[in-house]
Parts: C-alpha cells; structure tokens; sequence
C-alpha cells in the first residue's frame, strides 16, 4: 500500500504541475518549482538528422529536423538504456519505467526537459526545418521554446520578430539575454538548445532563413566575471531565478552574494554600478539541501575587495522584472523569478590609495584588477613580465577619485597573447606604488 500510494503522489506531481523537473523523486526534498532547463552540448549534423550530445541529469533539449518518426517510443531508441523521462511545458510526460505517455510524439516548435542516468547523445533522423516558414506561437508568458537555425546566433538576431514582447530568455546555466538592461550573457542561440523565453503577450516567434544568416555571427555577451570570493554555491539545479543588483557607489570588483538562512544560492561580481546573479533552488532528486527552497527567504550580503571585509545589505527596492510590480523588498525564493533590486549600501569615497589582489588568480583568460584612489591623481597601471620587461599598459593619466577596475586579457600591447606564467602588476599614482602577482595560466 505504501509503494502504491508514492507511485501516485509521483504521477499526480507529473501530471498536475507544469514545469516540475524530477525523476525517482525525493519526497522528502519535493517543493514544486519550475524548471529552467538544462542547455545540450554542441551538436553535430548527420546526412539525415542531428546527433545531440547530453550529459547527465536534466536537459533541456530541441532539433531543426523533422523526425521521420515522431513516436517518442522510437525516436529515444539511441538513448533509452540510460533515459528515464521526458516531459514539455505543459506537463505532459513521457515515462517509460511507469508506463505513463500523455507525451507520446516529438514536436519540432517545442523545447523538452530530459533526464537521462548517464551521458549520452539522442539521435535524431529526419528533414531539415524551414525556419522561415515554420512558425512558433507563443502565449504570453513562460514558453519553452526550440531552435530552428542550423547555425549559432545571437538572440537579437534569432528574436527579431518577437522583440516588441520580448522581456527575458535564458538557459540552464543561468545564462540570459534581458535586452530592457542590455545584459546578454547567454551569448548565442544554439542547435540542440531548448530555452525559457518570457514574453508579455501572445506572439508568434518566425526564425530567420538559414540562407540569410551571416556565415559567421559574432555574439556580443555582456562580459562576466565569475565570483571569487563567494564561489561555494552549487549550480545547474532544476530550478533557478534571475536578479539584476543595482549596486551605485560600490567599487567594481566587489562581490554580492545571495543567501537562505543558512545556505549561498548565488553571487555575482559588480561592474559598472550592477551585478548579474542567478540564484539556484534546490534539486529534488538529490538527498542534501543544495539550494533555496520555495518561500525561503533571502538576504544579500556585499564582500569588498579593498578591505575583504563582508557584510550585510539591504535592498531598497525590488522590482519584478517581468511585471514591473514593485515587490516587499526582502525577497523569497522562487522558480523562475526575475527581479531587479537596487541596494541600499553606498560606501563613501576610499580614504587612501590601493591595489587589491587581481580575481581570479591563478586566471585564465582574463582576470580583473580594482584600485583605488582618494583624490584625483595621475595613474599608471602595468604588467611587467618576470624579466622585468614591460608587457602591457592597462591604465594611464589622470583618473578622479573613486574605485577603479581594469580587465587584463592576457595580452600585450600589441593584442597577442602572452605564455603562461607569471606576471606582475604594478600600479603608480603620486607617490603610491604597489606590485601585485599574477598568475596566468592556459
């Protein structure tokens, strides 16, 4: 009896929740929220089909084929030993283990959620997609959605027709293109991707024709720094959320980190007066606690790379980023929130002259190095081999005073790249000199 009545609180979850992302699941763990996916690995095409590369654990997959056989019973053939279940958007599901297959045949316009036990590559055959004849409606708000294009783009490009509607897309990795903030780290739109796309009406998304795309599409991501300092959190759990930190008056370099009671979910690195977080929930599947659970209460705390000193801050507002709806400023955790909070804390000028510590180090390929200055004062900013030989000039004149951070890319003055190995840094501005180590390493 017992057994029975788990397989039907199972099959209940399955069917009633839309976006619920679990297999063999913890129901001690289980809290309902939405799933953000997992983006496949690269793809390769086949003479007739695509082979799609997908690691363990959730995936959130999509083809630009046709299959010539839609029944998911067939089409999964090349990855049944290790798959356990496949579901859409709306909640149907394929279950092969439970005989359950309210999802029974593949749909070129949909993005799925897979989970398989091991690392595999799904083969699809069929005929190439017409992206410019095949259009995808969507209804206003979450959508997972495919990618028809046979080659890499960015979102702009891939998006064009819903841009007027348009509010967020990301994938598993937290990665997002939030145009409203001009914030792209998602980079490119890939084959074999499935994404979340947040649109505020109903619209019908049309991809661009394959003949017209560039032969080479450079993405512009906004460019990011992984944390440092709170680097501890676990990522690529089921479920996730999206907060712009406006963050005016802390250095550039300074990191946010976002916490539950007893757990970092999250954290970012600030640039230019705002930090990019995704805050992990937690995944049902596994036995230990690794991220927010749903109504989990959040707080931010600010570490300074001048002082490595951490502490609390507070948010003075928090604005729903899909709705614009201006929320309780303490947040709780939830799946595929999007919020956008501006800090209370704003640090007075720094009191005297300083180089941090470039972070990362040890780095590679680029690594950010923050000084400050208390009054106005003619900087330079250099990198010196070990031989003492001058490599790059990174900052020069005269700069105000405030927090200052500067990228290095590994590269001379001359933009080629330099071997790994040791470097320092050395910063003049009056009669302040310091030296700093780096290390790169390729």
């Amino acid at each position: 009896m017992a057994n029975r009545s788990k397989f039907i609180i199972a099959l209940w979850a399955v069917l009633c929740a839309p976006c619920l992302a679990f297999s063999q699941l913890n129901e001690a763990k289980y809290h309902g929220g939405s799933y953000g996916g997992h983006t496949s690995a690269l793809f390769t095409f086949a003479a007739d089909g695509m082979y799609i590369p997908l690691s363990s654990g959730w995936s959130m997959i999509s083809s630009n084929v046709t299959p010539y056989d839609p029944e998911l019973s067939n089409l999964l053939a090349s990855v049944s030993p290790n798959m356990v279940l496949m579901k859409d958007v709306s909640g149907a599901v394929y279950w092969p283990a439970q005989n359950i297959t309210t999802l029974d045949e593949w749909g070129i316009k949909n993005g799925y959620l897979i989970y398989l036990t091991a690392r595999d590559t799904l083969v699809i055959r069929g005929e190439p997609v017409v992206p410019e004849i095949t259009p995808i409606g969507l209804s206003s708000g979450w959508n997972m959605i495919s990618f028809l294009n046979t080659r890499s783009i960015t979102p702009g490009e891939a998006l064009s027709t819903v841009s007027s509607y348009l509010v967020i897309i990301k994938n598993s990795d937290g990665e997002v293109y939030w145009p409203a903030y001009n914030i792209n780290t998602l980079g490119m739109m890939r084959p074999g991707s499935g994404y979340l796309a947040y649109v505020n009406q109903a619209c019908v998304l049309t991809y661009p024709a394959n003949l017209s795309l560039p032969k080479s599409s450079a993405a512009a991501p906004t460019t990011t720094i992984s944390p440092a300092h709170f680097a501890g959190f676990r990522a690529k759990t089921p479920d996730n959320a999206i907060v712009l930190v406006t963050a005016h008056g802390l250095p550039d370099g300074a990191e946010i980190g976002a916490w539950t009671p007893s757990l970092l979910i999250g954290a970012g690195v600030v640039q230019m007066g705002r930090a990019l977080l995704t805050l992990w929930g937690d995944d049902p599947l596994t036995v230990e606690v690794d991220g927010a659970r749903t109504g989990e209460s959040i707080t931010l705390t600010c570490w300074d790379p001048f002082s490595a000193r951490e502490q609390n801050v507070e948010c003075a507002k928090l604005t729903d980023g899909l709705t614009g709806t201006i929320l309780p400023p303490l947040p709780a955790f939830q799946s595929n929130a999007v919020w956008h909070a501006e800090l209370n804390a704003v640090p007075g000028q720094p009191e005297d002259f300083r180089l941090a510590q470039n972070f990362p180090n040890p780095f590679n390929p680029a690594t950010a190095i923050n000084f400050q200055l208390s009054n106005e004062a003619k900087v330079e900013l250099m990198v010196i081999n070990l031989s003492g030989m001058h490599v790059r000039t990174l900052a020069a004149g005269n700069k105000p005073a405030g927090f200052h951070q500067v990228i290095w890319n590994g590269r001379d003055d001359d933009n080629r790249p330099v071997p790994s190995g040791i470097y320092w840094a050395q910063l003049k501005a009056g009669d302040f000199t310091k030296t700093i180590k780096m290390i790169l390493i390729k």
